[in-house]
């Protein structure tokens, strides 16, 4: 019982240590999301007049989220990183996002935080075939062969094949074979 008021007196001490932030989420007069913090740091996301994602911050970090005349929806910000989705991409990922568009500019925002100069794009091709690429010369594909296997392949030579059995029971799991290919390139590409 010691052991426990000792753990818990610790962790308390310990949160106390970190400064609070405490952070405002409202909405303007026109209906834009600003975020500001004690620091006076302030960040907005709007929409522009064709009603696509604007995103600007107090250190003049830009970013959109805007849809092509290929249904292709494209993240670009001002540190030059892009990212595409095909429309069947972008339906999966807001499904993740409970149908938020501004939930998942918010996540693409986070993810590419870090990042500059960078290029990808998950798309399908005119045969069905789910391709991925970046500017780093990194490739992925997922396709069904013949005999119904599902075949992951990338530049790296890693081949992974799926029988039909299995491929079901992955896909009950993920619910989107969308999401298992960008699992594969995440584990497969950059984490290996």
């Amino acid at each position: 019982m010691k052991r426990i008021y000792i753990i818990i007196l610790a962790l308390s001490f310990t949160l106390c240590l970190y400064p609070q932030s405490n952070k405002t989420v409202k909405k303007d007069i026109f209906d834009n999301t600003v975020i500001e913090d004690n620091k006076g740091n302030r960040t907005s996301i709007k929409k522009d007049i064709f009603g696509y994602l604007q995103y600007e911050d107090r250190n003049n970090k830009k970013a959109s989220l805007k849809k092509d005349i290929f249904d292709t929806w494209i993240y670009s910000d001002n540190r030059n990183n892009e990212i595409k989705f095909s429309n069947e991409y972008w339906t999966d990922i807001l499904q993740d996002f409970n149908q938020n568009e501004t939930k998942a500019f918010v996540w693409l925002l986070k993810m590419c935080a870090d990042l500059k100069n960078y290029k990808e794009e998950y798309k399908i091709d005119i045969f069905g075939y789910q391709q991925y690429e970046n500017n780093q010369g990194e490739r992925a594909s997922l396709k069904k062969d013949i005999f119904d296997k599902m075949i992951y392949e990338d530049n790296k030579g890693n081949k992974v094949e799926f029988d039909e059995k299995l491929w079901e029971n992955i896909m009950w799991k993920y619910s989107s074979d969308k999401k298992i290919f960008m699992n594969m390139i995440q584990y497969y590409l950059f984490d290996n």
